[in-house]
C-alpha cells in the first residue's frame, strides 16, 4: 500500500499545484473573478436547464404512467368480463348436468318400480313352472314301479 501511495504521489501534487494555481488566479485578479461570474453564470444556466429537463421528463413518466394506469384499468375490465363470462357458463353447464343427472336418477326409479311390480309375476309364473316338475320327480321316486327296480 504505501508504494502505491508513493506512486499516487507526484500526480497528486501536481493536480493539487494547478488546482491551487487556478482557484488563486480566478479569487485574486480581476480577470480571474470575470471568469468566476461567467463560469458561475454557466453553470446556474446549465442547473436551471437540467431541471427544465428532469420537469419536463417528470411530466412525461406521469403521462405514461396515467396512460399504463388507463390501459391496465381497460384489460382489467376485459378478465373481469372474461371470468364472468366463464363463471356464468360453468354455472349454465353444471345446472344441465345436474338436471340430466337428476333426469337420469327419475329414469332409473321408474324402471326399478317396473322391476319391482314385474317381480311377482315371474316368480309366479316360474313357481307356476316348478310346481309341476316337483310333482312329477315326487311321483317318479316314490313310485312302486321304480321301488321294484332298485
Amino acid at each position: 500500500m504505501s508504494n502505491e501511495k508513493n506512486e499516487n504521489f507526484p500526480t497528486s501534487f501536481i493536480a493539487g499545484v494547478v488546482i491551487g494555481a487556478v482557484l488563486t488566479y480566478l479569487f485574486t485578479t480581476e480577470t480571474g473573478k470575470k471568469i468566476k461570474k461567467e463560469l458561475l453564470k454557466d453553470a446556474t444556466r446549465a442547473l436551471e436547464n437540467v431541471g427544465d429537463e428532469l420537469e419536463d421528463a417528470e411530466e412525461k413518466a406521469k403521462a405514461e404512467l396515467n396512460l399504463v394506469k388507463k390501459e391496465l384499468g381497460q384489460k382489467k375490465e376485459e378478465v373481469e368480463k372474461k371470468v364472468q363470462a366463464t363463471k356464468e357458463e360453468i354455472t349454465k353447464k353444471v345446472d344441465q348436468a345436474q338436471k340430466a343427472i337428476e333426469q337420469r336418477v327419475q329414469e332409473v326409479k321408474q324402471e326399478v318400480k317396473e322391476v319391482v311390480r314385474e317381480e311377482p309375476k315371474q316368480v309366479d309364473q316360474v313357481q307356476g313352472q316348478i310346481n309341476p316338475v316337483q310333482k312329477k320327480r315326487r311321483h317318479f321316486f316314490f313310485s312302486r314301479k321304480h321301488r321294484s327296480e332298485s
